[in-house]
């Protein structure tokens, strides 16, 4: 005899019939019972499905995926509305577990079944594995799952169990994956002149496959590093948003442009000569190479405190796969229920401090590595995830968590520490009735929030910088003195009294006189002979050739003289303090992936 079928998927590749679905047709025609109905009643027959177009695997033998399947009717009344039936056939009736569990497995397809109803129109909601007892969590019992039946067919509803929920379960059961408390489902239509209907019962739970392609907790100083290159990028950005590296390297760079000025005797120049070169110098700072000199002090100061409550760099690195067991997955929208047509109606929304939170098991299967994996199982319809936090299973505080347990109270001792990721915005999903999903949250950066730089007994960060790397010395001064020279609108008269201070040089102080008076000869002043002048005419007429005579080797010289006094190392102190390196400060941000959706082979 033909019977209900359960079919592992609803929208995948289909079966193709054969020369049985004759036969299985002559069977459920001479199995309708021939005898008269009362008058003003027919028997409606349910039987299986096998062969619907929409059926890729049905399970044909012994299975325990439903532990528990009813039925409820449905009849359309005269305004056209299906109202629940409360005929004498009865109604909302167990075909099998009504205590939630079966004993031994279900031999599939199922008998077929006939209901006497009277004459009319109806809708007959089958429900496999939609029984409150199914989900129990110790003493406590998930709320209904199917509410709101007992009226119009629009009103009722099928909740997601938030107790204790989907789930698969590592026993194997006959070479298939267990899972026993995914919901089934299937809605099918009986009249007075169609009163045979096929039966196929589909799961009507998504799958949600997430993994962080990360670096392996073994692979301790590679995950130093990776976390070096991203914080450090970090710390200048924070940092040079306040102008504060530029502002220290370019004070020590001030110091030692102004040494040379005073060793050579023109310190007179320094509004000139010295505030134009610093901030060229400033200017020239390469960033990517201020960074890779941060990079390897930093990495060394993390590297002598990796065993230190400072940073677990494979904790930050690897919250799915480190230490957690769980993760509390916060949504801004996640279905709630769906109707008997099975689409979404209802939904967990967050609204201010109020957010639902739901914990899942991490890694369900067991290893710890670059690919970490979070199943999320769920009702179909459009998916908000708001963050995702991992629980440390050594943790005493952290209860059994069953996964796809809602959490009210959520308590923040759960959760380890830095062990958080902001998966906001681009993790939206709309998800289809049993079908697979995966994304991959890659491109992992670390964000540091420092609350407050205070100096304690730690100490600030010192770093070395080396000028001579981070800058074209000789470049940039060639450059700006030439800038200098060729400024028309820089007037050697604003600077009279830097030009007359250059002539009591312990230095050059001689030579500036004597090359002054030949110039004043033909005017009689030095007044005279600034007027219309630019600041070129003092460089190349008196400064450079008084350092020719001093020895000092002209422009070339006071170039050379200042690449070699700032080609050096200088150490700065950044106002970072060490102490505030901690995962308390950092949060790991990316991008999700989607890597694939539906049309996949059906999940197990």
């Amino acid at each position: 005899m033909a019977s209900l079928v359960v079919a592992g998927s609803a929208y995948l590749a289909s079966c193709s019939k054969d020369s049985e679905v004759e036969s299985i047709i002559d069977e459920v025609e001479s199995g309708v019972d021939a005898e008269e109905q009362p008058e003003g009643y027919f028997t409606a027959t349910f039987t299986s499905g096998l062969y619907s177009p929409i059926s890729r695997t049905p399970i044909d033998g012994l299975s325990s995926r439903v532990q528990s399947l009813r039925y409820i009717i449905y009849k359309k009344d005269q305004n056209g509305v299906y109202q629940y039936y409360t005929g004498k056939a009865g109604n909302d009736k167990y075909l099998f577990g009504v205590e939630g569990t079966i004993t031994e497995p279900t031999k599939w397809p199922y008998t077929p079944l006939s209901v006497t109803l009277e004459n009319g129109e109806y809708k007959v909601v089958f429900l496999g594995n939609m029984n409150e007892k199914q989900f129990v969590n110790g003493e406590a019992q998930n709320d209904s799952i199917v509410t709101n039946y007992k009226g119009k067919y629009s009103a009722s509803r099928i909740n997601l169990p938030t107790v204790k929920g989907f789930y698969e379960e590592t026993i194997s059961d006959g070479g298939e994956g267990k899972t026993s408390n995914f919901f089934y489902w299937d809605t099918v239509e009986v009249s007075t002149s169609n009163p045979n209907a096929e039966v196929l019962l589909q799961r009507i739970v998504s799958k949600f496959e997430m993994s962080r392609e990360i670096l392996s907790t073994e692979d301790g100083s590679k995950a130093r590093v990776a976390l070096t290159s991203t914080l450090t990028k970090n710390i200048f950005d924070y940092l040079e948003g306040d102008g504060t590296i530029t502002r220290l390297i370019g004070g020590q760079i001030g110091e030692i442009t102004r040494g040379v000025f005073e060793d050579l005797g023109i310190d007179a120049l320094e509004k000139m000569l010295i505030d134009p070169i610093v901030n060229a110098l400033i200017n020239g700072l390469d960033d990517t190479k201020i960074i890779e000199a941060l990079t390897s002090q930093i990495d060394g100061v993390l590297k002598g405190n990796e065993k230190s409550n400072l940073l677990d760099l494979n904790a930050v690195l690897n919250p799915w796969g480190y230490d957690a067991e769980h993760a509390i997955v916060a949504f801004d929208k996640y279905t709630k229920s769906v109707d008997l047509d099975n689409k979404p109606v209802d939904y967990f929304v967050s609204s201010g401090d109020e957010i639902p939170r739901f914990a899942y098991t991490v890694n369900p299967n067991g290893t710890v590595g670059p690919r970490t994996y979070l199943q999320i199982y769920g009702l179909n319809g459009e998916w908000k995830i708001k963050r995702i936090d991992a629980t440390d299973k050594n943790n005493g505080e952290v209860p059994d968590l069953i996964s796809g347990q809602i959490i009210d109270n959520f308590v923040d001792g759960w959760l380890i520490d830095g062990c958080v990721h902001d998966a906001a915005a681009d993790l939206t999903y709309n998800f289809g009735a049993n079908k697979p999903y995966h994304s991959v949250f890659s491109d992992v950066t670390l964000n540091m929030y420092p609350k407050e730089f205070v100096k304690d007994e730690n100490g600030d960060l010192s770093v070395t910088v080396n000028l001579g790397k981070v800058l074209s010395l000789k470049n940039i001064l060639d450059g700006t003195l030439t800038n200098i020279e060729q400024d028309e609108n820089k007037k050697a008269y604003d600077y009279k009294n830097e030009i007359d201070k250059l002539q009591n040089s312990k230095t050059i102080g001689a030579f500036v006189k004597d090359i002054l008076s030949g110039l004043l000869g033909t005017v009689g002043n030095l007044l005279d002979f600034l007027t219309g002048k630019t600041v070129g005419s003092i460089l190349n007429d008196v400064l450079y050739p008084a350092l020719e005579k001093a020895g000092l080797g002209g422009k070339g010289g006071l170039v050379n003289e200042l690449v070699d006094n700032l080609d050096k190392d200088i150490t700065i102190t950044l106002p970072l303090n060490i102490s505030l390196l901690n995962t308390e400060n950092l949060e790991v941000s990316g991008g999700w992936t989607q890597v694939y959706e539906g049309e996949l082979p059906e999940m197990q």
